[in-house]
């Protein structure tokens, strides 16, 4: 796994949500998700994995600065391309 991630393969799910703002997502994961978990908090950037109406989703704090936010698309886009 990708250390800009930080998370097992297996901890993020097929449907992931930006919030771009740790507290925010933390609330969302608190609020929305069943179960949530937390699996990511490299340089603050948390990450939340639950289910939402029997869906896994994950919630995954977004920095919108471009490059950070590409790499971490980029290392997103590699995890779900290997699951195919």
């Amino acid at each position: 796994m990708t250390i800009h991630i930080g998370a097992k393969n297996d901890e993020i799910a097929d449907t992931v949500l930006l919030p771009g703002d740790p507290m925010r997502a933390k609330w969302a994961a608190e609020n929305f998700l069943t179960s949530p978990r937390l699996v990511n908090q490299v340089r603050g950037m948390l990450g939340f994995t639950g289910t939402f109406k029997g869906n896994r989703v994950r919630f995954r704090v977004a920095a919108w600065a471009c490059r950070p936010f590409q790499y971490m698309l980029t290392n997103l886009y590699a995890i779900m391309m290997l699951r195919l």
